[in-house]
């Protein structure tokens, strides 16, 4: 028999504690040039996904044009909004590595329709803030999650792939990340090449 908890449970409230809306002008984008209309207009280039950045209390949001944007969550920098730089697709994964991942501070990861994954440096002034661009996948990257050293990224080509941060490189200002894996669809629970990809990112070897 089953038991109905629900009128036991109490209501769940999750107040808002802040809201605003982006400023039109980084927004909106003009088109290329060849193209016969004028600009866009600001609702043409909506928000797709976005990723908290405790370090900075932001959030990295990523613009269906392709724009990647570090926002400030409080009232007095809310208008504070700084364009890192863009991919050539929307954005559809964001990516701010937890203070677990100290080597990686200050970056930031975004995946897109252009099939790429970027590498950002947050603390960069203006733009340009780009440091790696990783290529490998032939779909829409749609995740991203880092484990260990490592950063596992989805696509739409119906693969995972796992970016290993290159060792020997530490006299290197960022993390330099590399295929480790590469093509991972099938891959077996327990088999070699797991148990090689688990202890490269985590250093921590697989037990029976």
């Amino acid at each position: 028999m089953e038991q109905d908890f629900e009128a036991d449970d109490p209501a769940l409230e999750i107040p808002m504690v802040f809201s605003e809306r982006l400023p039109r002008r980084l927004l909106e984008r003009r088109l290329d040039a060849g193209q016969r209309h004028g600009p866009q207009r600001a609702r043409d280039n909506p928000i797709r996904c976005a990723a908290p950045s405790p370090t900075t209390r932001g959030a990295v949001l990523g613009l269906e044009l392709g724009d990647v944007l570090h926002w400030p969550l409080s009232a007095a920098k809310a208008r504070r909004v700084r364009r890192l730089g863009g991919h050539a697709g929307v954005v559809a994964a964001a990516l701010v590595p937890g203070a677990d991942s100290a080597a990686w501070a200050g970056l930031v990861l975004t995946g897109s329709a252009d099939a790429c994954i970027k590498v950002w440096d947050l603390g960069a002034v203006g733009e340009g803030s780009c440091v790696q661009t990783l290529h490998g996948h032939g779909g829409t990257v749609t995740t991203l999650a880092a484990v260990g050293t490592c950063v596992v990224s989805g696509s739409t080509d119906r693969s995972v792939r796992v970016w290993r941060a290159a060792p020997g490189r530490k006299s290197l200002i960022y993390p330099w990340f590399e295929p480790e894996a590469g093509k991972l669809p099938g891959m077996e629970r327990g088999g070699a090449s797991q148990q090689r990809v688990r202890q490269s990112c985590t250093g921590i070897p697989e037990t029976a």
